[in-house]
């Protein structure tokens, strides 16, 4: 008569040796992080959390769909996504100590990768799909309102 059950690897003396873990990154060559600089990290996201709400906020007064916060994508995280009148925003939403610093905080790696997110979301969501996506900023800074710069970077090759 064959065997019931297969033969058990826990008999074997091997499998109960512990392997050794590898280490994530930050604690492989003896950095550790200090706990300001953990303290600093979790204001900043903070911070950066209510930056996106209030920019939604605002968005809202001015007539747009919000979609999503903070949406993430194969490409990266994507601060808001909205709609208005067929065409598909995809926001950023930087907050600095002031306006001309948070216009100049955006680069051309992330341009390129906040368009390429944006065409994946407007391709993969069905009532998106004939959405032209076109690229936000807004900048906020202390005791000022946001301030909204539609299509802050032009796609030259056109807007689908």
């Amino acid at each position: 008569m064959p065997e019931r059950w297969p033969a058990r690897r826990c008999h074997d003396p091997a499998f109960f040796e512990r392997r050794p873990q590898a280490k994530p990154p930050w604690l492989r060559k003896g950095r550790r992080a200090s706990p300001l600089a953990k303290a600093r990290g979790f204001s900043n996201r903070r911070r950066g959390c209510r930056a996106v709400v209030l920019a939604g906020l605002w968005l809202m007064l001015k007539g747009y769909r919000i979609i999503g916060f903070r949406v993430p994508t194969a490409f990266g995280e994507i601060d808001i996504v909205a709609a208005k009148h067929r065409t598909l925003a995809i926001i950023e939403v930087k907050h600095r100590s002031d306006l001309a610093t948070a216009l100049e905080a955006v680069g051309s790696d992330q341009c390129d990768y906040l368009r390429r997110a944006g065409r994946q979301i407007s391709a993969t969501t069905i009532g998106l799909r004939d959405f032209c996506v076109r690229l936000d900023l807004i900048a906020l800074a202390p005791w000022r309102l946001p301030h909204h710069i539609p299509n802050a970077w032009p796609d030259d090759a056109g807007a689908r």
